[in-house]
């Protein structure tokens, strides 16, 4: 939007390479994009589009604070579009601008469910 400022979310992660599985590929991408290095993964949902099957996982951290700032998503910042992770708390994931939106519906739907919402 020319002049504008359009927020949105997205969760990490890219395409699988060859003789890849999709959680090799998380696992990589949280590395690459984030410095993340995650151990457990929960299969969490499934989109499929035009151009792909994409899945989508759910994992934990609890190992203090990391860097979001260091990594190379952060350095492909130009004027017009800023890369900018942050920890979002589930609470807020249904007031978000997030896409694909049926990973958002799938989250703020698990969040209700695991909070008793």
């Amino acid at each position: 939007m020319p002049g504008g400022v359009v927020d949105i979310v997205v969760v990490a992660g890219a395409g699988v390479e060859d003789g890849e599985s999709f959680e090799q590929a998380a696992k990589r991408e949280l590395l690459e994009e984030l410095g993340l290095t995650i151990t457990d993964l929960e299969a969490f949902c499934t989109v499929e589009t035009d151009q792909a099957v994409e899945k989508y996982f759910i994992s934990h951290w609890d190992a203090g604070a990391v860097d979001l700032i260091c990594w190379e998503e952060h350095e492909k910042n130009i004027d017009d579009n800023l890369y900018a992770p942050v920890w979002v708390d589930m609470a807020r994931v249904a007031r978000l601008n997030l896409v694909p939106t049926a990973v958002k519906a799938r989250l703020v739907e698990k969040y209700e469910n695991d909070s008793g919402c």
